[in-house]
């Protein structure tokens, strides 16, 4: 975990005392506490991807799979977002409501890098999604916001070369592709081989897809306890 991950997740873990020592009562305090309009990050899945392991090949959803899971789930409270970026202590939200003030935010491989991740610094090293989710959310929260603001990250499920039907796409791909001859023919094989392992991912995406749906159901019995919905 990078340096300012490390001071803004302090700032985040410095404040969950506070926040959850509020009743409703103090809420009207007229020093407002804004921290607590941002949610604690719920933790389904590890959100460590591995994209250079020799032991793992990480299993990520796009930003829009992610964002359609996130929209399904809290329309069924009444929420309705609109997917539109918004600018909350620096950092681009993806999706508000605007009646209501709920503000949400995925953290995806497409904007990790932007959300505050780094690189791995090692082949063993590791992506934090988590760590980034926590970053984010304490930013906001130090800075304070107008909404009450839930930020997601991926699950980041892990396919091991070792799954049995991973592993035997890829001894039958490399078989086929040693005995193959010509650009045409090696596509052809190359192509036989992703659909064969995006058939032995599919349980895996699902998996990533339930734990990103228990991260919103979460942040949605918070919106319930802090009287937002």
């Amino acid at each position: 975990m990078n340096a300012s991950i490390s001071r803004t997740f302090g700032v985040l873990v410095g404040l969950s005392g506070l926040v959850s020592g509020c009743g409703p009562h103090h809420a009207a305090s007229s020093n407002k506490v804004q921290a607590a309009k941002v949610a604690p990050t719920f933790v389904h899945g590890t959100g460590a991807a591995y994209p250079r392991s020799c032991n793992s090949m990480a299993l990520l959803l796009s930003e829009r799979d992610a964002l359609q899971i996130v929209t399904e789930e809290l329309s069924k409270a009444g929420v309705e977002l609109s997917v539109k970026d918004r600018r909350l202590a620096g950092f681009t939200i993806d999706a508000v409501d605007e009646r209501r003030h709920i503000a949400v935010e995925f953290v995806s491989c497409e904007d990790y890098a932007q959300k505050g991740g780094t690189p791995p610094e090692s082949v063993l090293g590791a992506e934090d999604y988590q760590a980034v989710a926590r970053h984010v959310a304490a930013s906001v929260a130090a800075h304070g916001t107008e909404y009450n603001l839930g930020v997601f990250y991926d699950p980041a499920i892990a396919l091991s070369p070792y799954d049995p039907v991973f592993k035997k796409s890829t001894d039958d791909f490399n078989r086929k592709l040693a005995r193959t001859e010509g650009w045409d023919n090696i596509r052809a094989v190359t192509r036989e081989y992703d659909a064969a392992t995006a058939d032995a991912a599919k349980p895996f995406i699902e998996a990533s897809r339930s734990l990103l749906r228990e991260q919103v159901r979460d942040f949605i019995a918070w919106l319930k306890s802090e009287g937002a919905i």
